[in-house]
């Protein structure tokens, strides 16, 4: 067996490391001295009796503790400061429903009013999650550019400047939706009532929009799955201006403008549902430009 300075000299020679040695390290080096340390002379022990199997045990446990406190010692290292190397990566972070706030480009969002001409800035757009069902009002973040306003107490923006030319401006909104039209091409077609979970709707919009519609897309949303629906009528539906697909619970209708441009996004918020839709018709180039950038700066509170 190894002398006692011999074991103070080994454990020493772990602690100075630079490369921070790993439990597995620190257990090869013990083997390798049990190995091939000559014995320079025995351990006195007082045993209960002749044991040589208890002798044994009492060795390698000895052994077997000082491997222990290097071990002990190389995790303390490790919690002031000193990191051990590890052969596996560290786990991602997952998402959480935490309330935070983010900032984006030093700016923290500001309450988006709930009519009226919008400053250029971030803001915070209202959502409630899971209607019908009552849960916490949460939050969707956005930058808006100059010239857009807001209406429906906050729950769309719109481009001013389109808008006094008289055409369909450009326009966001946020929905709690609450019930779908059967069919979307059929005049005066009831609407029924829709569960809150995401594939609900997206189920009912399936039906809705019939199998003529471009199919739905899987896309990803401030990383949060998401399902992209783009309607596109025929001329031969009813309706002059255009067709009503849903019903919020404000009573607002969403109607998809004929011979417009619309998107619908449905969000797949760790199981609550959040509904973005963007459309326009006749806008100009500049004016989808910045209808696209919006969307593309929207985060979602987590």
């Amino acid at each position: 067996m190894t002398t006692d300075h011999e074991t103070r000299r080994l454990v020493r020679s772990w602690l100075r490391r630079d490369d921070s040695p790993s439990a597995d390290q620190i257990l090869d080096d013990v083997r390798e001295l049990l190995d091939v340390t000559p014995q320079r002379h025995s351990v006195r022990v007082a045993w209960s009796g002749s044991n040589p199997k208890g002798a044994v045990r009492f060795a390698v446990g000895a052994v077997a503790a000082v491997a222990v406190v290097a071990v002990i010692g190389v995790n303390m290292l490790g919690s002031f400061g000193v990191a051990a190397p590890s052969s596996s990566p560290a786990p991602v972070p997952s998402r959480s429903h935490a309330t935070s706030q983010p900032v984006q480009g030093g700016e923290s969002p500001k309450p988006l009013p709930f009519v009226g001409p919008i400053e250029p800035g971030r803001y915070a757009m209202r959502w409630l999650p899971n209607y019908p069902i009552p849960s916490p009002e949460r939050h969707v973040y956005l930058t808006v550019p100059p010239g857009w306003e807001a209406m429906d107490n906050g729950l769309t923006v719109f481009n001013a400047h389109a808008a006094e030319r008289g055409g369909n401006a450009p326009t966001l909104s946020i929905h709690p939706v609450a019930r779908v039209i059967k069919d979307a091409c059929a005049r005066d077609e009831p609407v029924a009532a829709v569960g809150p979970s995401p594939d609900e709707l997206i189920d009912a919009l399936v039906d809705a929009l019939g199998s003529d519609q471009p199919p739905p897309v899987k896309i990803t949303l401030d990383g949060y799955p998401a399902t992209k629906f783009s309607p596109v009528f025929p001329p031969n539906c009813p309706g002059p201006e255009g067709q009503i697909v849903w019903v919020d619970a404000t009573s607002t209708k969403f109607v998809v403008w004929h011979q417009g441009t619309a998107d619908v996004y449905i969000v797949d918020v760790y199981g609550d549902r959040l509904v973005i839709s963007s459309q326009y018709r006749g806008a100009e180039a500049g004016e989808i430009a910045e209808l696209e950038a919006i969307v593309d700066s929207i985060q979602i509170e987590r």
